[in-house]
C-alpha cells in the first residue's frame, strides 16, 4: 500500500513498491533528487506508518519472509513464523495482510494467519520492538478480511467474512466490540442486494446456457444438413460423371459406325468406276 507522509521541512514523502523494489520518493524534488531504493527483495504485503517522526515499513520479501525496517534505522528485523518444530509441522502458517499501525501510543503489527492445527483463521497483532508484547484479535472458522482506519481518534477495526460484518474500537489496550445498528441494517441490505444480484447473474447465466445450447443443436442440425446437400451433390456430380461418360462413348461408338460406313461409302464408289470402265454406260441403279 502506498502511504504518503509530512516532512519537517514542509516536503512530502511517498513510500511504494516497484517491482521486486521499495522505494521512497521526496517531493517538491530538489535539483539531482531521484527515488530511493529502500529494499530490493520486496514480493507483497507493503505496508507503512509514521512514528514519533520516523518511517517504518513492512514487508513479505521474495524469500516469504516479514521483514520489518525503519527509514534511517538501523538494520531490519525479520519475523518467523513460530518455531522450528512448529515451522516444520504447519509449513503453510504464514502471515499475510498485514499492516502497520500506532495503538495505544505503540506501534503494532497486524497480520491474518490460518492455523492448520486448529482449522481457524486469526487476525493478530505483534510489536516489532518488544514481541513478547502480541494479541490474538479475532477468530474466525472462515477465511475474512478486515480493514482498519481512523475515525476523529479512534480507530476502528472492521472485520468482514462475507456473511456477517463486526466493528471493535480501540480501548486502551485492546479492541472492544462495538454494535452499531445503522450499520449492521446497511450490512443487511448489502447481503439482500448480493443475494439478489447473485440469483439474477444465475439466471443469466441459465439464460446463456439454454442459448448457447439452442444454438449448438441448431449448429448440429446445420451440419447435418450440410453434410446432406454435400452427400446429394457427390452423388450427382458422380451420375453426371456417369452421363457424360455413357455419352462419350455413345459418341465414339457412332464416330467409329460413321467411319466405317464413310469406308465402305468410298470403296462402292471405286467398284463403280471400275464397272464403268470395264463395260461401259451406267445401269439405272447405279445413277
Amino acid at each position: 500500500m502506498n502511504r504518503m507522509y509530512n516532512l519537517p521541512d514542509g516536503r512530502k514523502s511517498v513510500v511504494y513498491a516497484e517491482g521486486n523494489r521499495i522505494m521512497l520518493y521526496t517531493f517538491p524534488a530538489r535539483r539531482g533528487n531521484i527515488p530511493i531504493v529502500l529494499k530490493e527483495d520486496y514480493i507483497s504485503d507493503l505496508t507503512s506508518v509514521s512514528f514519533y517522526g520516523v518511517i517504518y515499513f513492512a514487508y513479505k520479501n521474495t524469500e516469504g519472509n516479514i521483514v520489518f525496517d525503519g527509514i534511517g534505522e538501523g538494520e531490519e528485523k525479520i519475523f518467523t513464523y513460530g518455531n522450528e518444530e512448529e515451522t516444520r509441522q504447519e509449513i503453510k502458517e504464514e502471515w499475510i495482510h498485514l499492516t502497520l499501525t500506532v495503538l495505544g501510543g505503540e506501534l503494532y503489527l497486524m497480520y491474518l494467519i490460518y492455523k492448520m492445527s486448529e482449522g481457524k483463521w486469526k487476525l493478530k497483532s505483534v510489536s516489532p520492538f518488544d514481541e513478547e508484547k502480541n494479541s490474538e484479535i479475532a477468530e474466525k472458522g472462515e477465511e475474512f478480511d478486515y480493514w482498519l482506519e481512523e475515525i476523529g481518534k479512534r480507530k476502528i477495526l472492521s472485520v468482514f467474512t462475507g456473511t456477517s460484518l463486526e466493528y471493535c474500537i480501540w480501548e486502551r489496550d485492546h479492541f472492544a466490540p462495538y454494535m452499531d445498528e445503522r450499520w449492521q441494517a446497511l450490512f443487511e441490505r448489502m447481503k439482500e442486494t448480493a443475494r439478489k444480484a447473485e440469483e439474477e447473474r444465475k439466471e443469466d447465466r441459465s439464460r446463456e446456457a439454454k442459448k448457447q445450447e439452442e444454438l449448438k443443436q441448431k449448429n448440429k442440425e446445420l451440419e447435418q444438413n450440410i453434410e446432406h446437400l454435400e452427400e446429394m451433390n457427390k452423388r450427382l456430380e458422380e451420375e453426371k460423371r456417369k452421363e457424360q461418360m455413357e455419352c462419350e462413348e455413345k459418341l465414339k461408338y457412332a464416330k467409329q459406325r460413321y467411319d466405317e460406313l464413310a469406308g465402305i461409302a468410298v470403296k462402292l464408289q471405286e467398284a463403280c468406276r471400275k464397272w464403268k470402265a470395264a463395260y461401259g454406260g451406267e445401269e439405272e441403279w447405279m445413277i
